[in-house]
């Protein structure tokens, strides 16, 4: 692990340009993380619970990203914001759209949409496919063993994934699949 200090500017509560220390440091994979100093921690708690100040207004004014205040406030226990459901047009048609989807699941959207403005809907199609994507049926999901090896081990799969038609007949096309593991953990 490769471990960078670097001076990044910060502004204090006082407005005044100030330095502190951060830590960089860069995984295998080559993410770059930041780790931010307990003074800016104490700042931004201090701003959320005293001052009531939103996470926006916090990232802004201490010139951080909001991704960075709110792992702060997540790790101090501050439970994230409950959103509230909105009402929507389509939400009297989605007994419809759900049972239209049930019995036929391969429905595109638009015409579901078409659908639904002969019953009087009056909202936007864009709306309309997210809609419809969110109460259209999944297929259920296939498990599946994830193949673990060791370091420069090589696997080898084979099977049959095509035919080709050769004259008057098909025949099977066997396939092998080769691959070999990194020389690291992944």
């Amino acid at each position: 692990m490769l471990v960078l200090w670097l001076l990044v500017p910060s502004v204090d509560s006082a407005c005044s340009a100030t330095s502190s220390l951060a830590s960089f440091w860069l995984n295998p994979k080559g993410a770059t993380f930041v780790s931010i100093s307990a003074e800016l921690e104490a700042k931004i708690l201090r701003y959320y619970h005293v001052e009531k100040w939103r996470v926006g207004t916090i990232a802004q004014q201490l010139q951080v990203h909001h991704g960075t205040v709110q792992r702060v406030l997540r790790r101090a226990g501050v439970p994230p914001p409950q959103r509230t459901a909105r009402a929507s047009k389509a939400d009297p048609y989605v007994p419809f759209i759900r049972e239209t989807l049930e019995r036929f699941p391969t429905l595109t959207a638009s015409r579901v949409y078409a659908m639904v403005r002969e019953r009087g809907y009056r909202g936007g199609p864009d709306h309309f496919r997210h809609v419809v994507a969110m109460h259209r049926p999944r297929p259920p999901a296939q498990a599946y063993l994830r193949l673990t090896t060791m370091p420069a081990e090589i696997y080898v799969e084979y099977r049959v994934m095509l035919s080709i038609a050769v004259g008057a007949g098909r025949y099977p096309a066997p396939t092998a699949v080769m691959g070999w593991s990194a020389s690291h953990n992944s």
